[in-house]
């Protein structure tokens, strides 16, 4: 007879480890009204009714095994997790730190609680839940016993913290920007962590991961930033003084259309903290022709409609004239206003000399 009492709870066991739960929990429950069960028991049929969803149930058995055996880690483990799946994540929070507390070299409960930590850090923005919660996931990720979802939760931690240190875009709300090299380069080694980590299954996970690259590619890349006006004006000049023959003249345009360009040139990052800093400001020889612009505009042309017109494409004229030379008298001092804000002492000399490289004709050997 006793023989056949623990030959029911091992064909159940055995039922479990196959899948059949229906009738694990039957050859469980006719062993359960049969003997005076231990906790092994009531845990095995708090895991049934947990793989079933049946959380209430789970709950009750894994209590159940509790009173049996008050001291023993597993029961608050497993009670942990099917508190945590039926949404009652304090509870269960206070059940995974007991079972730590129990056993305290379990990577099992060490990353479990890690990952609820971090989850209710981000519900609850607390920064100490994050903080040990990432912790405790890297320390079980290190002794090799993570699984899935604790590496999943551990890649949405570093993809999160790659721009945590980035600033709010002050004109579109929810949007971060990279406004220096530090935060370029943290964001990058927390992208290779997080991308050493993902599963190639969670595409939501990829796909942010995927955004924060191109985004960091944006950022480092030199695009021209300059105003287009500064680049135009130089270079019309310099046709208009090849065509009459002034050769001097025309390289000099050239070369400060050129300089400007690459004063202009700037990384993604810079760019964005001009642009947050607010010191993308109007260049003087603008402000100057929109002023003028501003009292001419305040004047009225009376007579024919043929004079009205003559006279004011002829003021069109003279001002946009007017704005050209503005723009050329004040581009040298753009141009070192440029290379002083975008760029360092050594990058200023690397552009000059490359520059002047290209400039310079090469001596023959």
């Amino acid at each position: 007879m006793q023989t056949t009492k623990i030959q029911l709870l091992e064909d159940a066991r055995q039922a479990h480890t196959n899948g059949n739960l229906a009738q694990a929990l039957e050859l469980l429950q006719e062993y359960l009204n049969q003997n005076s069960p231990g906790h092994e028991a009531f845990m095995l049929q708090g895991d049934i009714y947990l793989e079933l969803g049946n959380y209430y149930q789970a709950e009750q058995s894994y209590q159940q095994a509790l009173a049996m055996r008050p001291g023993l880690a597993e029961i608050y483990f497993k009670l942990g997790v099917c508190l945590e799946s039926s949404n009652k994540n304090q509870a269960a929070l206070d059940q995974f730190q007991t079972a730590l507390n129990l056993s305290p070299e379990n990577q099992t409960y060490q990353g479990k609680l890690g990952e609820l930590l971090y989850k209710l850090g981000l519900e609850r923005s607390n920064v100490n839940y994050l903080s040990e919660g990432i912790t405790l996931m890297e320390q079980c990720h290190a002794a090799g016993e993570s699984s899935i979802s604790l590496r999943d939760s551990l890649a949405h931690a570093y993809l999160a913290r790659a721009s945590s240190t980035w600033v709010p875009d002050p004109e579109v709300q929810g949007q971060l920007l990279a406004t220096s090299l530090d935060q370029v380069l943290a964001a990058e080694k927390e992208l290779a962590r997080a991308q050493e980590l993902l599963d190639p299954g969670n595409i939501a996970l990829n796909t942010r991961a995927q955004e924060m690259e191109q985004q960091l590619l944006q950022v480092k890349k030199k695009k021209y930033f300059g105003i287009s006006k500064y680049l135009k004006v130089p270079i019309v000049f310099g046709l208009l003084f090849l065509f009459f023959g002034s050769s001097v003249q025309s390289f000099l345009s050239f070369l400060m259309a050129g300089l400007y360009f690459v004063a202009n040139r700037k990384p993604g990052y810079v760019q964005n903290s001009h642009y947050v800093q607010n010191k993308m400001r109007t260049p003087i020889a603008l402000r100057i022709m929109d002023q003028v612009n501003a009292i001419l505009s305040q004047f009225s042309i009376f007579g024919s409609i043929g004079n009205v017109l003559l006279i004011t494409s002829l003021i069109r004229f003279f001002t946009r004239l007017l704005g050209a030379c503005f723009v050329m008298i004040t581009l040298p001092y753009e141009i070192v206003r440029s290379f002083v804000t975008n760029y360092s002492y050594n990058e200023v000399i690397e552009q000059l000399q490359r520059l002047k490289s290209a400039i310079t004709p090469q001596k023959k050997a």
